[in-house]
């Protein structure tokens, strides 16, 4: 989570505490042309490449060669344990909802295939630019405040595809 204890100070506990402060402004997603903020760091998250090569096994030797085919793409999984409390910047019902939206394409036209752009960071541990093209997970739980469930695991990836193959 992102619960971070008031510092104290010479005249007893700070009163600017926020839950989520430590972490404000260091771990967000931009989708599209807008920016939400996480309150707090995720619970954890990793990061995956695949090389793919292809094999030839020529007559007389005894291990086959390798053949570097193709190397991705780049995934970043993450998943965030929040609360609806710990908003600092972003609403986390909106936070959610913009993740989610990600998934669908951009536009009024049925027809329109181009799905947001998102750049996710996770404070100084990692940048990535691409699309949410796997599930998007929002798994509430209680306790419940006016019949609405607080509680949320948000879960994700995001598939990196800039533009800018990666070489060594």
């Amino acid at each position: 989570g992102g619960y971070v204890a008031p510092r104290p100070t010479s005249r007893g506990f700070s009163t600017d505490f926020k839950i989520g402060y430590a972490s404000q402004y260091k771990c967000w997603i931009k989708v599209g042309d807008e920016t939400f903020y996480f309150p707090c760091y995720p619970e954890s998250y990793s990061d995956s490449r695949t090389a793919h090569f292809t094999t030839q096994h020529p007559m007389g030797r005894s291990e086959p060669f390798q053949i570097y085919q193709n190397s991705g793409p780049r995934v970043v999984s993450v998943s965030f344990q929040v609360h609806v409390e710990m908003t600092c910047v972003t609403p986390i019902r909106d936070l959610v909802a913009a993740v989610q939206s990600a998934e669908y394409p951009l536009g009024n036209d049925r027809s329109s295939t181009i799905v947001p752009k998102v750049i996710l960071k996770l404070g100084d541990s990692c940048y990535i630019e691409g699309i949410i093209a796997d599930s998007v997970t929002a798994d509430w739980t209680g306790p419940l405040i006016d019949n609405r469930y607080t509680m949320v695991t948000l879960s994700f990836a995001v598939t990196e595809c800039t533009g800018l193959p990666r070489t060594a």
